[in-house]
């Protein structure tokens, strides 16, 4: 067994629970950002219609300013999630930071992936986090393409709660 070989396996936990956390973010972003377009969507023809019909547009501007700072909101944080998710699938060491960032996100969301967040800072900045993430582990990965990678089962007990999550909070915000 040759040395790249020997630290894949021996960070294959590791390294599968990383990219299942990247696989929840870029899920998580991918739902946050949705409502935040369609929010831009809604505000931006609503605020359209409403000048050309009342010729009033700062009257519309206090009306519309509260939802597009929403839409912002939601679509600058999925946007966030979206890179640092993407980040931690491919195992990109120069993401742990902006990652860790984002990940304290969550505990402002207050969303059920909240809980995952002492996990998802211990999985970034542990001792076997460092070298997964450090260009050392890089050069291995490349150089055993045979040493398959896996999802966790973090991933798909986590997987569930996101999609309920999603569901319960578009039946609330738009039904």
């Amino acid at each position: 067994m040759t040395e790249a070989e020997a630290l894949r396996r021996a960070h294959r936990w590791h390294e599968s629970h990383l990219r299942s956390m990247g696989g929840l973010m870029v899920l998580f972003g991918a739902c946050a950002l949705f409502p935040g377009l369609l929010l831009f969507g809604i505000v931006s023809f609503s605020a359209t219609a409403a000048v050309l019909a009342e010729g009033d547009p700062l009257g519309v501007l206090r009306f519309v300013w509260p939802t597009l700072s929403v839409g912002l909101l939601f679509s600058t944080s999925g946007a966030l999630f979206l890179v640092a998710g993407l980040g931690l699938r491919r195992l990109d060491p120069n993401l742990r930071v902006g990652a860790s960032l984002v990940v304290c996100l969550w505990l402002l969301k207050v969303s059920a992936l909240s809980v995952l967040t002492p996990l998802a800072l211990y999985l970034l900045w542990s001792r076997a986090g460092r070298v997964v993430l450090s260009p050392r582990y890089q050069a291995a990965m490349r150089l055993t393409p045979h040493i398959p990678s896996r999802w966790s089962v973090l991933f798909w007990l986590a997987l569930p709660l996101v999609v309920w999550g999603f569901k319960v909070w578009t039946k609330a915000r738009f039904f």
